[in-house]
């Protein structure tokens, strides 16, 4: 009778929980219909009418998938759809096709308007998936109450449920069933320590145990716990990149900091999000600048607009502080501190000092007012210079950080804890200066890490082992960033391409051109050109094939993305850009005479000016497809010639570095993915649905090579990325560009090149190697280090490098006296030609 009792008690609340549900499924689909009526009035229909009278047949409605999303739009319990705009899309392109306002007049704004309801129209699509997803879970549940008597059996349902549910909010239900996800995180867990872990990972357990011990002080009940806010904007850092490596280290400092909560404030702007902008410092009110940098915003990439760490949140920001005052305002903090570094030294080995704020406030008065400037202020703490010598005696990991004294600002946090007496909390706001601030002790500390206690697995080999743990740990995607990831993988077909979501393996190519740096200065002077100069450009990169022609548009345009890596010459007479190739496969066989430029690398090198500079152009030839047959990660020589990417017209006088790289990812990837096949004993003989599960994540800035890389024939089909190829940046400014229009971002406005850099870099990660062309701070860091630990993880796979040369002051040689002259401009930037070749603005297509 008990049992019977629950069951009619619960079962009213499932019925209730369930029409609940359905009605706000109803009204979505209501909204959803109100934007296609506004978007498309000539071709609307009227769709899903969802009339059940009980809730018995809105059950049964349901569970019979009726409401159902794909690709293609929603659809009812009779499959009809919501009409596509792609018809109406084609017909507006043909009308404005010549039209130059659709580039650059009202159509433009349009076109802005029809994207943003296209973007509304879409978040609608995931509310009703994630509401529709719910449901499923509900209706489950309730069919076990029902036809069950056992309540030990509904309560384990029950919490399976709820799992599930969970799973539905923080991964946008079930992201981790696509294989790259789900292996990205079974290789963390394996090596870094989790309840899977590999039994020789007994070091890494250990320590990412004491880090999620650490991460319990983040506790923001606490009003009394001990904590540090760093004021880390101030520093000009410059890039997401290059800055991956010096976040994490100050992350590693600060975790040593016993008892302590580290929050870090890197300069996030927006108002409505973080609580602050360029006018509005959010705690004074004042204009947000850098100290000491009269008139330089303060405003800049913020890691923590899109991270978080793993059950805690390191982001400071005015918002979170108004949210939180009694444990996050800076009107409770004891003590105001700046580290302060010797100048003109090394950053190795120079010695920092820790100062009390008020001690320097009261230095700089007597300063400014003339008084005794020779008043000497006593630091709180000091570093001292470090020696590498003792360094290297030292035997063992404590002995080698006692050497670097990498733990000096640990043990002033001891001595201040230990001062408080009352346990009122030590609260600390720390300013840094520069973005070496730390950076060694960071450094030290990664370097000494395995030395004690187990080695990494043998079977693993990677000895980035211990950063890839810490980064996992620190820089775990935000939910917005997550979802943006599962749109690449939804999404990634609906071009012709490869689709992610079948990927067991994956090699990622990161192109880098110097595009995004001048968008928006060759924005502005293309705009200033006449309308037939402008097409006398875009004439000689046609976005069609000419009808009967025998090379597709999409092979020019990757032959003209060739010129950009051709091999700067001595003099750099060079028509379009060119590269610096500093570095070349030392062991590769493929010699090319008529191009090699090894007497350069002989007698380029000269001493003017007091130092020994290169000079001049190119120290080696650009690589071939040759080349990337050859050597290309631990891909065996010659191995795939199926894969080898050739010239379509078989013009073998010049060389491809783009098809050199495009070459190496694809034998990368599949080879990666046959030695997932070869371990995995499930897979049978004659199960051949993996040979074609690989594929290669094309990134970069260049919209011209995600436009046309897809659509080269034959390969098309293995390639994927992000939409909108046209949005490309760079995450040291505030401009935000795509295609032919930039908007200078000031006051913290949502940057989508910014938000694009992000997801591509964690989706690259992803994949095992990386092929870069030529070079880039971008693959080495922020790629890199986002990365799973794993036996052939590589940032480089092409070992090739270089710099592409665009506007860069270089050295040059003097004709009369064969001297090295003194630096002048490269002027590459001021050949709009670039623009449209790298860009391809004024195709949105190309075939």
């Amino acid at each position: 009778n008990v049992m019977k009792r629950m069951t009619t008690r619960n079962g009213r609340q499932r019925r209730y929980f369930s029409v609940m549900v359905v009605l706000v499924v109803t009204c979505l689909l209501c909204r959803g219909e109100l934007l296609r009526n506004e978007e498309e009035k000539e071709e609307e229909k009227v769709v899903n009418i969802i009339g059940a009278k009980s809730s018995a047949t809105r059950r049964s409605l349901l569970a019979s998938s009726a409401l159902m999303t794909s690709g293609n739009g929603i659809h009812d319990t009779n499959t009809t759809r919501f009409p596509s705009t792609k018809r109406v899309k084609r017909r507006r392109m043909r009308e404005y096709e010549n039209d130059d306002n659709y580039r650059w007049g009202p159509v433009a704004r349009e076109r802005d308007d029809e994207r943003d309801k296209e973007g509304k129209l879409e978040a609608l699509r995931e509310d009703i998936r994630l509401e529709t997803k719910k449901l499923e879970i509900a209706l489950k549940e309730e069919r076990i109450l029902f036809s069950s008597n056992d309540e030990e059996a509904w309560r384990k349902q029950k919490e399976t449920n709820q799992r599930d549910e969970q799973e539905v909010q923080e991964h946008g239900g079930g992201i981790e069933k696509w294989p790259l996800l789900k292996q990205h995180e079974e290789m963390f867990e394996r090596f870094c320590g989790g309840e899977g872990s590999e039994s020789g990972a007994g070091s890494m357990r250990e320590v990412m145990g004491k880090l999620r011990k650490q991460a319990e002080s983040y506790d923001e009940s606490d009003s009394n716990g001990n904590l540090v806010i760093f004021e880390a904007y101030n520093p000009f850092w410059n890039g997401f990149g290059n800055n991956m490596r010096r976040w994490l280290n100050l992350f590693v400092v600060a975790s040593r900091f016993d008892s302590f909560a580290s929050y870090f404030d890197f300069g996030a702007c927006g108002m409505e999000e973080y609580g602050r902008n360029a006018e509005n410092d959010g705690v004074e009110g004042k204009t947000f600048y850098r100290r000491g940098k009269d008139g330089q915003s303060a405003c800049q990439f913020d890691p923590g607009m899109f991270f978080k760490g793993d059950g805690f949140d390191w982001q400071w920001t005015p918002k979170r502080a108004n949210e939180n005052p009694e444990r996050l305002s800076l009107a409770s903090v004891t003590r105001n501190a700046t580290i302060l570094c010797e100048e003109d030294v090394s950053d190795d080995v120079r010695d920092c000092k820790l100062y009390d704020d008020k001690d320097l406030d009261h230095r700089r008065r007597l300063y400014d007012n003339g008084d005794d400037a020779t008043y000497v202020v006593k630091p709180l703490a000091s570093s001292g210079r470090m020696s590498r010598e003792e360094i290297d005696r030292a035997e063992g990991a404590e002995a080698k950080i006692k050497a670097a004294n990498a733990d000096w600002l640990r043990e002033w946090f001891k001595e201040e804890v230990a001062r408080d007496v009352d346990r009122k909390g030590v609260r600390v706001k720390l300013t840094i200066h520069d973005v070496f601030v730390m950076q060694r002790e960071g450094e030290v500390l990664f370097n000494v890490y395995g030395i004690d206690g187990d080695e990494p697995p043998p079977d693993l080999g990677d000895p980035e082992l211990p950063k890839a743990c810490y980064n996992r740990h620190f820089f775990r995607p935000r939910e917005h960033v997550k979802e943006a990831i599962e749109e690449v993988f939804e999404k990634s077909s609906s071009n012709g391409g490869g689709d992610m979501k079948k990927w067991r393996s994956c090699a990622a190519i990161h192109l880098r051109t110097g595009f995004a740096d001048h968008q928006t200065q060759w924005v502005a002077k293309y705009r200033m050109l006449s309308e037939n100069k402008r097409k006398e450009l875009e004439a000689k990169y046609p976005c069609r094939s000419t009808a009967g022609g025998s090379e597709r548009t999409a092979e020019r345009f990757v032959d003209a993305l060739d010129e950009t890596f051709r091999k700067c010459e001595p003099d750099y007479s060079n028509e379009r850009i060119c590269t610096l190739w500093h570095q070349k496969n030392e062991i590769t066989k493929h010699v090319n005479l008529d191009i090699e430029n090894e007497s350069n690398v002989l007698n380029g090198r000269l001493k003017t000016f007091d130092v020994v500079q290169d000079c001049c152009g190119s120290s080696f030839r650009e690589p071939d497809v040759a080349d990337a047959m050859e050597r290309c990660g631990f891909v065996p020589e010659g191995m795939y010639p199926e894969l080898e990417v050739k010239k379509k017209n078989d013009d073998f006088s010049s060389t491809s570095p783009v098809r050199a790289a495009l070459t190496c990812a694809l034998r990368a990837s599949k080879f990666h993915l046959e030695s997932l096949v070869e371990e995995d004993n499930d897979n049978s003989d004659d199960d051949d649905s993996d040979d074609e599960a690989f594929g290669v994540f094309l990134l970069g800035d260049s919209p011209t090579f995600i436009k046309a890389v897809p659509k080269l024939p034959n390969i098309g089909k293995y390639f994927a990325h992000q939409q909108d190829p046209d949005t490309v940046g760079v995450t040291m400014g505030d401009s935000d560009c795509s295609g032919t229009s930039c908007v200078v971002r000031k006051k913290g406005e949502k940057h989508l090149s910014w938000m694009r850099s992000v997801v591509d870099a964690y989706v690259a990660s992803l994949c095992e190697v990386t092929v870069q062309l030529p070079g880039s701070s971008f693959a080495n860091g922020a790629i890199h280090q986002l990365r799973a630990p794993g036996r052939n993880r590589t940032s480089s796979a092409f070992l090739w490098s270089g710099e592409v040369v665009l506007g860069q002051h270089l050295a040059t040689r003097d004709e009369t006296t064969n001297e090295i002259a003194r630096e002048t401009k490269i002027g590459y930037d001021g050949n709009l030609e670039n623009y449209v070749a790298l860009g391809a603005a004024h195709c949105k297509t190309i075939d």
